[in-house]
């Protein structure tokens, strides 16, 4: 509200009240109300100019919500985009008749028919293309797993291309890596077309080639851009799961001998214990332990040590099967689990084991060095899931090959004190009945049938 209006609403209800206490005084003196009371002179005042103070408000908050709108459309002709605006055209010149008409339309194009869709092989736009990639880096970083890449690799890369023949070798480390497409495995040379290659770098190290067939038409320079780019990220996923593959390695492989760490060989054991559970199949554990081998530390040194125990692991590996479970126990101690083996043929694996090793020869030095090895073996029994019972048996049946003189193969399928273990008996629904005959005296019956106790001596018959 201006100023001008704040006075002109301040004023008019002055006058108004000024003209009504004149009136007033005015009638009072003519003695038109002989009986009033002083105070409706007040009232009098009061009433027109309450009356022209709410007229005041009324026109203020009228005034102030037509301004509110006014602000708005104000702002909303600023934020719409500015529209060209027409250019005045001139008025004819009626001088020639011909000029004046004005210039006919330009006559329409005609009307071209909307541009096809590209096919799928063509290369998606810039947005398109960065969204795909982005997914494309997702679920290669998802799966650092060796074989979960491969077959993510297989099968991505031939929608994401184009190409139906793609074709990738990489040496990362000490792994070289080849991958195909399912699809077009071990076809992709037998028809005769155009190859093109892109080289698969990361931070300035080249990895490998990845090889698309483009048939016999050249690629363009944006769907050579695109294969840049996924080369890019195939290298960066490739490096990554070599690095995950020798972290998982480092923690499960040890470096020297090749076989399994401690805690990754127990923790094979348990899943072989259910296993051979399932499958009702005997499992043989087999405790191996080089005899004397401080002895080839202290006077050869660690080093050649570390040879010796090197050899163990390549004739271990040379000797049991692919099935096979092999351990590094200890520092010279390696434990075997063969699964579905009996005890004649972990007692033949053992020795065969113990020979090879025995007729190994290690040159260290100059100097030929033999070691021997003590073997303890033992079978898993039916039912059996416990590791800790079978670790103590198989440990008691090695302390007895070396009490027995070392390079030998001893086994236990007892308790540790060597006692035989039955299957266990299976639990019945039925209270066992004490027996209440004395098993010394033998059967009084006169004719011995079936029903014969156990405790009676066969053929004893008394009348």
């Amino acid at each position: 509200m201006s100023g001008a209006s704040r006075v002109r609403s301040l004023v008019v209800p002055l006058v108004l009240g000024v003209l009504t206490l004149g009136v007033y005084v005015a009638l009072r003196g003519l003695g038109m109300f002989p009986d009033a009371d002083p105070w409706d002179g007040a009232l009098f005042v009061a009433v027109p100019v309450a009356a022209t103070g709410l007229i005041a408000l009324a026109q203020a908050v009228t005034r102030h919500r037509r301004d509110n709108a006014e602000m708005l459309r104000h702002a909303a002709l600023l934020a719409a985009p500015a529209s060209p605006r027409p250019r005045p055209i001139p008025p004819p010149k009626f001088s020639d008749p011909i000029k004046a008409a004005p210039p006919p339309p330009p006559p329409d194009p005609p009307s071209s028919p909307p541009p096809a869709s590209p096919p799928p092989s063509q290369p998606p736009d810039d947005e398109v293309r960065s969204d795909v990639l982005l997914r494309f880096a997702r679920e290669l970083h998802a799966s650092p797993e060796a074989d979960r890449l491969h077959a993510t690799l297989s099968r991505a890369l031939p929608s994401l291309l184009g190409y139906p023949d793609v074709w990738l070798i990489a040496q990362v480390g000490q792994r070289q890596q080849i991958i195909q497409p399912d699809a077009r495995r071990g076809r992709l040379l037998s028809e005769p077309q155009h190859w093109a290659t892109f080289p698969l770098a990361v931070d300035g190290t080249t990895l490998g080639l990845l090889g698309i067939g483009v048939g016999r038409e050249p690629m363009s320079e944006s769907r050579r851009h695109l294969v840049s780019e996924v080369a890019s990220l195939v290298a960066q996923a490739l490096q990554l799961s070599d690095s995950f593959e020798r972290m998982r390695e480092a923690s499960t492989v040890d470096p020297l001998t090749g076989c399994s760490t401690r805690a990754d060989g127990l923790q094979r054991l348990q899943i072989e214990l259910r296993r051979a559970q399932r499958s009702d199949k005997a499992a043989a554990v087999l405790l191996l332990d080089l005899d004397h081998f401080k002895s080839v530390n202290d006077r050869f040194g660690h080093p050649c040590g570390d040879a010796v125990l090197a050899q163990v692991g390549r004739i271990m590996m040379q000797t049991l099967r692919a099935s096979d479970i092999r351990c590094r126990w200890g520092g010279e101690e390696f434990l075997i689990v063969l699964p579905e083996t009996g005890l004649e043929a972990a007692k033949r694996v053992s020795d065969a084991l113990r020979r090879r090793i025995a007729e190994a020869r290690i040159i260290y030095g100059g100097e030929d060095v033999q070691v021997t090895v003590s073997t303890g073996a033992t079978v898993t029994r039916p039912g059996e899931i416990d590791t800790h019972n079978l670790l103590l048996r198989v440990d008691a049946a090695l302390y007895r090959a070396k009490n027995d003189g070392r390079n030998c193969v001893r086994a236990v399928l007892g308790d540790l004190h060597g006692a035989p273990v039955a299957t266990p008996p299976r639990a019945s629904r039925f209270l066992a009945f004490p027996e209440r005959r004395d098993p010394s005296r033998p059967d009084r019956r006169r004719f011995a049938g079936p029903g014969r106790r156990r405790t009676d001596t066969p053929g004893s018959e008394q009348s």
